[in-house]
């Protein structure tokens, strides 16, 4: 989660600049840096009709734990008139990137106690020693943070008494007049915590060494887009060179010449943008913005949505692989019930059969025996042994059959218990069953 400051200039007239905080959250382990801004989205101003997007961001410097950023914005919307937008296109189409940039911004300190010492100090010089140590701090903490933030802040010096002016060079681009914006922020943000007001004087533009400075104290966009638009326009090459060679005399004409054509030009050029750059293409510009952004988001929830299918795979994987080791001990239990039952079967029809044989055999004997008696005329004997011999076997027969309904008994329990063990996994089956059935509907 980071903690952006999003600015931006409503006013360029009056340097009015305002700001919005926003919590954005990224992936872990994504530096937030001006390669990679596109990553935070556009953001919409509440109660107004304009729509903001971050083109340059740096560590916010008032805060040390790394999550506080600020980022200056382009400002889409009715009524609102992009110079920046204006800018990049003028340099897209006439700037080689062989041009850089050397800026003096001037701010002035509005220091309600220095009212009466001012009048008794020289308004346009000041030695060592004559400045004030608060004033000084400022400047020497402005110039501190600039380093950290990595902005090419190469002087600063004090131009009269209570006004100051700070370097910057070597600048390509639209970037110029995105780092001229961002300083100005922070000197705005660190005046709200000191008893004096800031406002920003003269803005010296030089385009290399060509001696081209003018002075403005408004939009930095404007004037990039005016002067390098002009210079596309009324210098060639031949030109540039031969003011590069002329004496101080004819650059001082070529000077005059090249400020009333930059005016000229730039009355043409607002006129022409104004009527090539509608609303409806910033608009269009905007959706486009929004719709990649939304591409994003889909993109992200998509990852995070397979991250958790993968999630829900393993787990089911698990369940299945315990499921499946649940049922192949259920399975070995199962068969060895069925083997212990099958032995007790074959211990019985054993039985049965033995028990069979011995009868057998003693009938065998009986009727030997009686064979006998009846050759003895013993017949009452032969027949009383008989008979009990005959009782013996009923009641052996009985036994038999006794113990065969016990056998059947016990055969009829065992299938009981298969039947309810059955039904119970098949239950158990259809609970499971039933359960996903009632996952992948929820």
């Amino acid at each position: 989660m980071l903690i952006i400051d999003y600015i931006w200039v409503q006013d360029f007239k009056l340097s009015k600049m305002y700001s919005q905080t926003n919590i954005v959250k990224l992936e872990d382990g994504i530096e937030l840096n001006n390669s990679n801004i596109h990553l935070i989205p556009l953001v919409k101003v509440p109660n107004q009709y304009i729509t903001l997007k971050p083109i340059y961001v740096i560590k916010n410097p008032f805060f040390q734990d790394g999550k506080h950023f600020i980022a200056l914005c382009e400002i889409y919307g009715s009524d609102i008139s992009n110079n920046r937008l204006n800018c990049e296109i003028t340099l897209t189409k006439h700037y080689s990137g062989n041009y850089f940039f050397d800026i003096e911004q001037e701010f002035i300190i509005n220091d309600p106690s220095l009212r009466t010492i001012k009048k008794k100090i020289d308004d346009q010089f000041l030695s060592v020693g004559d400045y004030f140590s608060k004033h000084r701090d400022f400047s020497n903490r402005f110039i501190n943070i600039c380093v950290d933030a990595g902005i090419p802040i190469i002087s600063m010096f004090n131009k009269k008494f209570n006004s100051w002016v700070y370097g910057l060079n070597d600048l390509n681009g639209t970037i110029t007049g995105d780092i001229i914006w961002m300083t100005r922020y922070l000197l705005l943000r660190m005046s709200e915590s000191e008893s004096f007001t800031l406002t920003f004087g003269e803005l010296k533009i030089n385009i290399d060494d060509i001696n081209n400075n003018d002075t403005f104290s408004s939009d930095p966009y404007l004037t990039i887009t005016v002067m390098i638009s002009t210079i596309h326009k009324v210098k060639s090459d031949i030109e540039l060179e031969s003011i590069k060679k002329s004496g101080m005399k004819d650059n001082i004409h070529e000077q005059l010449i090249m400020k009333e054509s930059i005016r000229k030009e730039a009355e043409r050029l607002q006129e022409k943008l104004a009527e090539t750059y509608k609303l409806e293409v910033l608009q269009q510009r905007e959706k486009n913005e929004l719709v990649k952004w939304n591409r994003i988001k889909d993109h992200e929830q998509h990852i995070e949505k397979l991250r958790k299918e993968v999630q829900e795979a393993e787990e089911n994987k698990l369940e299945r692989e315990e499921q499946v080791k649940l049922q192949l001990l259920r399975r070995q239990e199962q068969e060895e019930l069925e083997r212990v039952i099958l032995m007790k079967e074959k211990e019985r029809q054993s039985i049965i059969k033995h028990e069979t044989e011995i009868t057998d055999a003693e009938l065998t004997r009986l009727q030997l025996v009686r064979e006998e008696l009846d050759l003895k005329n013993n017949r009452e004997v032969l027949n009383a042994e008989l008979e009990h011999k005959f009782e013996e076997r009923e009641q052996i027969t009985k036994d038999i059959v006794e113990r065969e309904q016990e056998l059947e008994e016990e055969e009829k329990q065992s299938e009981q218990r298969r039947k309810e063990e059955k039904e119970k996994e098949e239950m158990e089956k259809l609970s499971r069953m039933l359960d996903d059935d009632f996952e992948s509907h929820s």
